[in-house]
């Protein structure tokens, strides 16, 4: 069975795959909101990856 993500699931991913300084530069163009969101999955996918 294959997993589906959401977008903000692919979203932290992506950023995650860029580095540290690539994704904050895209992380500046986000709401406060999308921020808070794509952080918590972030912390989800590395907590869940180890």
């Amino acid at each position: 069975m294959s997993a589906v993500l959401t977008g903000t699931q692919k979203a932290a991913l992506v950023l995650i795959q860029m580095g540290r300084e690539s994704a904050s530069r895209v992380m500046a163009e986000l709401s406060e909101t999308e921020i808070d969101q794509v952080t918590a999955e972030i912390t989800q996918a590395r907590v869940g990856g180890r």
